[in-house]
């Protein structure tokens, strides 16, 4: 088989990563994809040039079309679970998922070693913005062809910011004639979605290709409103020529997606819990408290504190004037890119390449964060109040008191909400990547030369203005008002912890990096090495708030909400600037001792750039410690590739295996709890990934295991020594199906993770979870398939983040039983129709 028909075969294969129907035609797409195995794949992310998969030494895998079918993602980043060495916590809805990558454990939040990229270039020049990560700024649709993730290796030396993965989602471009129109449909949850893309050729060597979607509904956790709404439209024309081809391209994105963050959960008590963390370092390492199940009244996977009657909640501006908070805008994402790329050989043996891309990123981040949560009574202490009631809901004007709200939400608990307002006022971005590569011929081998000069300049312009208020603990939730502290339900103006927030971020950073590499090919030998100088410059300011009290509703009088509202005040105004250069670099070796196994190793040693999260705990005047702004990683790495179709195994198998060790100096800084980190973290692992197909049975699957150790904490000392927050010794996906009749397809997965830690202190701990997905297709004609697929089948609730500093002992007995998490969703059945053409 050809590269080329290879290629348009993944391309037809892979459409079932769109979000809501992957399963319904994913099964005639396997047969297709079946004529080669993964390992003949041509793989054009992370190398210098296009290469099959066991000729390169970096660890790089393709998703499938039956892997991801199995999964029947519900967002972007639940597609991610399935790529090896990959955690991706996609418990955040349309987006502000988390995401590691083996060897590098995460401090905050976002993809901080993660490079997410569309067609080569990154989405943003930052993998965890604030308010901003990037899988919020990707909608995936049938417009996509297939996906390829790198771990370690060349993504040190080949991109900036990614120097733990690149995972790279490349469009469809039309040179295969056909589409397709799929609808699904929500069969226990409100969502409606259709998906349409076409491609075609114009004439001899010139063709096109078109697509998006639109989708409604989206209400995976009973918000009481469509929490999605909106879709993408994208659009492309190649025309090839002798010695290359040119390709442009435009996008659009305008899509609300509901995002969630962690609520109350209940955990357990352990005796003395609360004098225990009173203690600090002598009691780290010791378990206080799991994450157990849900609150009665607020089922974690399925509810949440979302609802009809926080839309609208008034909120003040950075001038002062009173606007309202739209819960229904969740991340609001609103994209316009254009861009191009073109490849030409002027001579034998020599490539020129540039890609380019222009996007005007804006939008909204809306979302309820849990401050703080206990009894009424214990709450009521807290604020100084004497008594309280429903502002708004079906029980307006009642009492609220430990009795009343066990008898109508079943708990008597009032959470505190910090209702997370932040307009993305400008995220936009300009990226160019120009390469240059040269083949040599020699005596039994060859060698190709690489050089590159790559550019991105990223904005970075939020007005964060957060409101306050205390609620019911329950879907649905209601607005509680408390006499002489609240005034129309509001707990002061923008005043979500404390005295934040009313601040205005307006900075931009660029990057400029030069690299080079040589590969030289000797027979079944490959020895290759790249080296990336890189500067980012930055600069702009930061203007925070001060307190004043503010007549907002114009009565003439300051009441209990209107005392010490934070205002954006320019006199706290500083101005951020510098530069900084760094050093990348990777070397490997990689020897295909037969036809169907190579071996392979590589180390490199890599950087990437803090932005705004290090500018966190920034209060006015010049940053002085520019060094924070740097991340250096050191990565080992070695395995095997191999496959095997021989008659003493029925079938094909193929088994990937790597062993890794990775190291990272990191700094970084978390907003909720505002905390500054600084750790040097090591890990050693093994990552596996394996396929077995035969007749009309696959057996998929992929594993890592981690041995990860705070070495040492720059932040707190005693904390050296213990396990990252959130690092899962193990983390799996398993799936396989079977075609019954060549025209019915059975298919089931189980994505799974060891316990993990909440806290850096490895005192509270997230329960091990796996979630089971399967789906069941039919083809009607050769033409149209109708599928039935069921998300997180069992209905499971597993965690991904909590929060150490939010422990709450509601009973008094002196131990915590109540904190707060974030849930991966609930079960979700979907149907969807699939007619192609």
């Amino acid at each position: 088989m050809t590269n080329t028909r290879f290629l348009s075969l993944i391309s037809v294969s892979a459409i079932c990563l769109t979000t809501m129907a992957a399963p319904a035609w994913a099964q005639a797409a396997d047969e297709q994809a079946s004529e080669a195995p993964a390992s003949e794949e041509i793989i054009v992310t992370g190398v210098s040039r296009a290469t099959n998969r066991l000729d390169t030494s970096i660890s790089v895998s393709a998703l499938n079309a039956g892997s991801i079918a199995a999964v029947s993602p519900r967002g972007t980043s639940e597609i991610f679970r399935q790529l090896p060495g990959i955690r991706s916590e996609s418990s955040g809805g349309g987006g502000n998922s988390n995401i590691s990558v083996r060897g590098l454990p995460m401090l905050t939040g976002g993809g901080q070693f993660v490079s997410l990229q569309e067609d080569g270039l990154p989405v943003l020049l930052f993998g965890d913005h604030n308010f901003a990560p990037a899988d919020g700024f990707i909608k995936t649709d049938t417009t996509l062809a297939r996906i390829e993730s790198v771990r370690g290796g060349s993504s040190s030396t080949l991109t900036t910011n990614g120097n733990g993965a690149i995972i790279n989602l490349i469009s469809r471009t039309g040179e295969q004639e056909g589409g397709s129109i799929l609808l699904s449909k929500g069969i226990d949850f409100n969502d409606s979605r259709v998906d349409l893309e076409y491609g075609s050729a114009l004439a001899e060597d010139l063709y096109f290709h078109v697509g998006g979607h639109y989708q409604i509904g989206g209400d995976v956790r009973d918000t009481g409103f469509n929490a999605v709404n909106g879709g993408k439209f994208r659009a492309s024309i190649t025309k090839k020529f002798t010695s290359g081809f040119l390709r442009v391209f435009a996008q659009v994105i305008d899509k609300k997606d509901a995002t969630f963050m962690p609520q109350p959960v209940r955990i357990t008590e352990v005796p003395g819990s609360v004098a225990a963390v009173t203690a600090g370092a002598t009691n780290y390492g010791r378990v206080l408290g799991t994450l157990t199940n849900s609150l009665p009244g607020l089922d974690a996977a399925n509810q949440t504190l979302h609802g009809g009657n926080l839309i609208g909640f008034p909120v003040l501006d950075g001038s002062g004037n009173l606007i309202s908070t739209d819960l229904r805008q969740g991340i609001h994402t609103k994209g316009r890119s254009f861009g191009g790329e073109f490849e030409f050989e002027p001579a034998e043996g020599l490539t020129i390449s540039n890609k380019m891309r222009y996007t005007d990123f804006s939008g909204r981040f809306i979302a309820p964060f849990t401050h703080a949560v206990d009894t009424a009574t214990n709450t009521l202490a807290r604020v100084g109040g004497t008594s309280a009631s429903f502002f708004n809901g079906p029980n307006a004007g009642q009492a609220v008191t430990n009795a009343s709200l066990t008898g109508l939400t079943g708990n008597n608990l009032i959470t505190e909400i910090a209702l997370f307002d932040t307009e993305l006022n400008d995220m936009g971005n300009f990226a160019n990547d120009l390469r240059v590569t040269k083949s040599f011929a020699l005596e039994g081998g060859e060698i190709v030369a690489t050089a590159g000069y790559f550019v991105m300049s990223q904005n970075f312009e939020q007005r964060w203005h957060w409101g306050r208020l205390l609620t019911s603990t329950e879907g649905n939730p209601s607005i509680i008002n408390v006499p002489g502290v609240t005034e129309a339900g509001v707990y002061t103006y923008n005043g979500a912890f404390g005295a934040c927030c009313n601040i205005l971020w307006d900075m931009t950073a660029k990057v400029d990096a030069v690299y080079g590499g040589l590969n030289a090919t000797f027979g079944d030998l490959s020895l290759d090495g790249s080296l990336r100088r890189e500067t980012m410059r930055y600069d702009g300011f930061a203007q925070f708030n001060s307190a004043r009290n503010v007549d907002v509703n114009r009565d003439g009088t300051i009441g209990p909400a209107e005392t010490g509202v934070p205002i954006s005040d320019p006199a706290t105004r500083g101005n951020i600037g510098g530069a900084l250069s760094g050093t990348a670099y990777s070397i490997g070796a990689n020897y295909r001792a037969t036809g169907d196994l190579a071996l392979f190793a590589r180390y490199s040693k890599g950087l990437t750039w803090n932005f705004d999260r290090q500018f966190g705990a920034f209060s006015g005047g010049q940053i002085t410690q520019p060094g924070l702004l740097r991340n250096t990683t050191k990565q080992f790495e070695a395995g095997l590739k191999w496959r095997e179709s021989m008659d003493s195994i029925p079938g094909r198998l193929e088994l990937y295996l790597t062993y890794f060790h990775g190291e990272a100096n990191l700094r970084n800084f978390s907003i909720t709890n505002n905390q500054a980190t600084g750790n040097i973290v090591k890990a050693d692992g093994v990552e596996m990934e394996a396929n077995w197909r035969t007749g009309n049975f696959n057996l998929f699957g992929n594993a890592t295991w981690t041995n990860a150790r705070n070495v040492t904490d720059f932040s707190v000392p005693a904390r050296s020594g213990l396990v990252p927050r959130r690092q899962a010794d193990w983390i799996y996906n398993i799936g396989a199906s079977y075609t019954f009749i060549d025209r019915l397809t059975l298919g089931a997965a189980v994505n799974g993770t060891s316990e993990t830690f909440v806290d850096f202190e490895n005192r509270f701990v997230q329960p091990a979870f796996n979630v089971v997905t399967a789906y069941v297709s039919f083809d009607v004609t050769d033409r149209m398939t109708l599928a039935v697929n069921a998300n997180n089948l069992f209905d499971t609730t597993g965690f991904t983040e909590g929060d150490e500093s939010r422990l709450f002992d509601t009973d008094g007995n002196g131990a915590y039983d109540t904190s707060i998490g974030r849930s991966i969703t609930g079960r979700t059945i979907s149907a969807s129709l699939r007619y192609s053409f």
